[in-house]
């Protein structure tokens, strides 16, 4: 009764909103329901998964975590998790992380002292995870990207990539609702590439693909079906793209499609391009 001080010990369940902690033990002040858990594991809104060897709720949207593991998985053994000394968890805003280690199963990829993570259902401006890497064709790489809420209707994605042997990437990828049955966006990159031959030579290139998409269904009854392609080279699908269907195929195919239905008869306009390589 003097210090409001409520404490349970063994499989303890505290409960707010739609989030949901268990532990070992619980004190919690019974005035302003702000509580420590100790051996926590929980989930909070919407779908954070973590366990921490302490958790403190500081507010009634806010917990701090120490020595904990943070992620969105479900598995027993994460796909992917940040593993934190400490973390602020703000219900549908940010976590700010400190001395976060990503791993990818159990391995840890790569180290940040300081990381903001959003926790929001909608769309957030910010930097993705880096992407690291290595092949013999283009050496080490690492490349970030910058996605940006432009509106409702529209967002964007800007690239940058660093290759050890060939140059510096740049792409972009913007998509699009230009109305409510429709759909449609367009992607492109670009490299200043060096390109050693089998003599040993170095040649620079400029390398580039940009694609446009777009799907599209108007009151009047026509319906709109657009895909568009343009790249340099047939290297460039061997070199950068790992869908197997455009690495084997020595076509690059562009085509719109403008048609209109009804009961007993249809009206098709149609375009194609087609460019073959040998």
């Amino acid at each position: 009764d003097t210090t409001h001080i409520a404490v349970a010990e063994g499989n303890v369940v505290m409960m707010f909103g739609k989030s949901q902690v268990s532990g070992d033990r619980l004190e919690m002040n019974v005035e302003t329901r702000l509580a420590t858990v100790w051996n926590a594991f929980g989930y909070m809104d919407p779908d954070v998964v973590f366990s921490a060897s302490k958790l403190e709720r500081i507010a009634d949207d806010k917990v701090v975590v120490t020595d904990a593991t943070v992620t969105t998985c479900t598995q027993p053994t994460p796909y992917w998790a940040f593993h934190v000394s400490k973390a602020t968890l703000h219900i549908d805003h940010y976590a700010y992380m400190r001395n976060a280690a990503f791993k990818a199963g159990k391995v840890p990829v790569i180290y940040l002292p300081y990381l903001i993570w959003p926790m929001k259902k909608d769309r957030s401006t910010g930097l993705l995870l880096p992407n690291v890497g290595y092949s013999r064709r283009r050496g080490s790489f690492i490349g970030n990207a910058l996605y940006l809420v432009l509106g409702r209707s529209q967002d964007a994605t800007l690239y940058f990539d660093k290759y050890g042997q060939t140059g510096t990437g740049l792409g972009f990828e913007y998509r699009f609702v230009p109305a409510a049955r429709g759909e449609g966006a367009l992607t492109g990159y670009y490299l200043n590439d060096t390109v050693t031959d089998d003599n040993g030579n170095e040649d620079r290139r400029k390398r580039y693909r940009f694609k446009f998409t777009q799907n599209q269904k108007f009151d009047n009854g026509f319906s709109l079906l657009a895909d568009l392609n343009q790249v340099s080279d047939l290297d460039y699908y061997l070199d950068f793209e790992r869908d197997i269907t455009q690495t084997t195929s020595p076509t690059v195919f562009s085509h719109v499609d403008l048609v209109r239905n009804w009961r007993n008869y249809s009206l098709n306009f149609k375009m194609d391009r087609q460019e073959q390589f040998l």
